[in-house]
C-alpha cells in the first residue's frame, strides 16, 4: 500500500530515465569507436536542431562492402553543419525513430538495444 499526505506532491516514472547528455555521450563514444573500423561503416550527422537548440542526430550504419564512392545529396532546410554526407552503398535502407517526444524514454532504450544488437559483433565500447 501507498501511503501519502494529500498536500504532497508524487511523481511517478514509466521507465528508468536517460538523459539528454548521456545519449550524446553514447554516441560520441560509438563514433570514436567505429571511427576508420575496417568493416563497419559508422556515420553520425547533425540532420536539425529542435526549439530548444539540441541535436537531432542521423546515423548511418552498415557494413562498408559495397561501397560506392560518392555521397548522399543534400536535401532542403536539413544537415545545417554541412560537412560531407555519408558514403552511398547499393542496399536496402531501414529507417528507425525514436524520442519524438521528451518523455518517450523508453524509445531511447529501445535505440540503445538496437544500436547494441547493430553493432554487438563488432562492439569497441560497452554500454553501460
Amino acid at each position: 500500500m501507498f501511503e501519502c499526505k494529500p498536500e504532497e506532491t508524487t511523481f511517478f516514472a514509466l521507465t528508468y530515465p536517460f538523459s539528454y547528455t548521456e545519449c550524446q555521450a553514447l554516441l560520441e563514444k560509438y563514433e570514436a569507436a567505429y571511427y576508420n573500423h575496417p568493416t563497419v561503416y559508422f556515420h553520425r550527422e547533425l540532420l536539425a536542431t529542435s526549439i530548444e537548440g539540441r541535436r537531432v542526430d542521423l546515423l548511418t550504419i552498415t557494413r562498408k562492402v559495397p561501397m560506392e564512392k560518392i555521397t548522399e545529396d543534400y536535401l532542403p532546410d536539413l544537415f545545417p553543419e554541412g560537412k560531407e554526407r555519408p558514403l552511398r552503398f547499393n542496399k536496402p535502407t531501414i529507417f528507425v525513430t525514436a524520442r519524438v517526444h521528451p518523455g518517450e524514454t523508453q524509445g531511447s532504450h529501445m535505440m540503445n538495444g538496437l544500436l547494441s544488437f547493430l553493432l554487438g559483433k563488432y562492439s569497441c565500447i560497452s554500454l553501460f
